[in-house]
């Protein structure tokens, strides 16, 4: 392994994938499976919350 690669696994069929970390958040196709996965941001970094998604204010579910 290089010092600066990011090694992660295909969520599809557990293929090991790596890759430059630079490229975190794109999309990469798996050598395993052949399907599209997000390249995940390297370890400590924060990612943004999902949005909540509702139709109205009475349905939304907050996870609280």
């Amino acid at each position: 392994m290089k010092p600066h690669e990011l090694q992660f696994r295909c969520p599809h069929c557990d293929e090991a994938l790596k890759c430059d970390p630079a490229h975190a958040g794109r999309l990469l196709e798996c050598s395993g499976c052949r399907r599209l996965v997000r390249i995940p941001p390297p370890a400590g970094e924060a990612t943004a919350p999902e949005p909540v998604t509702c139709r109205d204010w009475d349905t939304c579910n907050w996870g609280g």
